[in-house]
């Protein structure tokens, strides 16, 4: 998956279901929650908003109801390790058995219900003013 905003540049890679992005203090996490939700809302003519759920702790109490969730292809949730709770905990593990949803869960430590080679640290770039960001997976 590859977007831009402004003048940064994400390039996520998705090997498998459930995915935890994870990084450093300020290499990124959040900005690319907030970017990824202003491509939304800047190309609201291609439709994103039906595929995406954007999650995080200001919004999280609207989606409790796991059904709603469902209807989503991509599920971003950042500040994961303070957002989830244990039923969407085992939506995500039974989502790696059913292939229903993409989870990408943004937070700072790797979480028990994604599998260790799923867990992806994002790094950044700048270069002439831009910002590449980019996901590579180690194992835990």
């Amino acid at each position: 998956m590859k977007f831009e905003f402004e003048n940064r540049h994400y390039d996520l890679e998705f090997n498998s279901m459930v995915i935890q992005i994870i990084g450093e203090s300020a290499v990124g996490k959040s900005l690319m929650y907030q970017d990824l939700q202003a491509h939304i809302d800047a190309n609201q003519e291609l439709g994103f908003e039906k595929d995406y759920l954007l999650i995080n702790y200001q919004n999280r109490k609207f989606y409790t109801n796991l059904e709603q969730l469902r209807e989503f292809k991509y599920i971003f949730i950042d500040n994961a390790d303070i957002v989830l709770n244990s039923a969407i905990d085992d939506e995500i593990i039974d989502s790696q058995k059913t292939s229903r949803n993409y989870w990408v869960l943004i937070g700072r430590e790797p979480r028990g219900s994604v599998p260790g080679n799923s867990v992806g640290i994002l790094t950044r770039e700048s270069k002439d003013g831009h910002h590449y960001f980019k996901m590579s997976y180690s194992s835990r």
